[in-house]
């Protein structure tokens, strides 16, 4: 995920746009966390030759279900964004 610095509009509380930026930091820590885990498999099941879980991963698709909860969490928090800054316009 992109960093995104999370500003308060006179329209947002403090504490929420605090809570807003603590949720982002912790998503973006939770992908990279998932990411990292998903390369260690991959790297082990390689570096020890093991076809059958190869092959599972393969099947499983983990980078790809990663890769859609990271656009899906990336819409979501761009969806709270608008909620709390509520614009007028589209």
């Amino acid at each position: 995920m992109q960093t995104h610095h999370y500003t308060a509009t006179s329209l947002i509380p403090a504490d929420v746009a605090d809570a807003v930026r603590c949720a982002l930091e912790a998503l973006q820590t939770l992908v990279q966390t998932a990411q990292t885990h998903i390369e260690d498999q991959y790297a082990q099941a390689i570096d020890l030759g093991l076809i059958d879980e190869q092959q599972r991963l393969e099947s499983a698709k983990p980078q790809q279900w990663l890769d859609q909860s990271k656009q899906s969490l990336q819409a979501g928090m761009m969806f709270l964004d608008r909620a709390l800054q509520q614009p007028t316009s589209f």
